[in-house]
């Protein structure tokens, strides 16, 4: 009797294997959705790196979001744990989010913080250029409506206040950016007071295709060293 209140209270070999077999299908759906979105974006850089110190049950990997040739201003990083039936990611603000055993949750999760990175780095970047942060935002209400998440932008000043810079981006990695520049035509032909001529006149969108860089942070920084000449 004493041996089977045991074996009763113990996990059984077969739970055992059905745990163990929960956690390897996990673990490819991760490494599936990881190594699909570094394929497809190249802007910015999504590198992963898995540690060898993990149980049969649980394993971690720490995923890095770098721009190429601007590692050293900006950098996101998150720590994903891959459990049973459930992933844990920890980001670098030390948030904590759970997500189950779909992929889609993971993959726009991450397409998000590639949004955030993107911002993110062109803020850190008008810093070095001089320019300055008139404002920031990770939920825009403006724009198309996003499928999932939403999108972010910033809005830039330079240090004379005469030349705007506009940036959103969104989830999908669809970055759009704009410029203006002071005082508008519009109210210097109504003659109004001196306090107004510093507002931008129309934002124009800018034709980064066109532009030298390699990625949105290179082309931005072309943009911004050209309109403070």
């Amino acid at each position: 009797r004493h041996s089977l209140l045991e074996m009763s209270s113990s996990e059984t070999l077969l739970e055992q294997i059905v745990r163990q077999a929960q956690h390897v299908v996990l673990r490819l759906r991760t490494i599936f959705v990881l190594d699909t979105l570094a394929r497809e974006f190249k802007n910015p850089l999504i590198t992963s790196h898995w540690s060898t110190l993990s149980s049969p049950t649980c394993s971690s990997v720490k995923v890095s979001i770098v721009s190429a040739g601007y590692d050293t201003i900006i950098k996101t990083q998150l720590v994903i744990h891959v459990g049973e039936k459930m992933q844990r990611v920890i980001c670098k603000d030390g948030r904590v989010l759970n997500f189950s055993y779909e992929p889609q949750e993971l993959r726009d999760f991450i397409l998000c913080q590639l949004a955030h990175h993107q911002i993110s780095g062109v803020q850190m970047l008008a810093k070095v250029m001089g320019w300055q942060v008139l404002s920031s935002n990770s939920f825009l209400g403006n724009g198309s409506v996003e499928p999932f998440g939403s999108a972010a932008g910033c809005l830039l000043a330079n240090g004379k206040g005469n030349r705007f810079l506009a940036v959103r981006h969104s989830p999908q990695s669809n970055y759009i950016v704009y410029v203006a520049q002071a005082p508008s035509v519009d109210a210097l032909e109504l003659s109004l007071d001196k306090k107004w001529e510093n507002l931008p006149s129309q934002f124009k969108e800018v034709k980064l295709e066109k532009m030298d860089g390699k990625n949105l942070l290179g082309k931005v920084e072309l943009l911004m060293a050209a309109l403070c000449t």
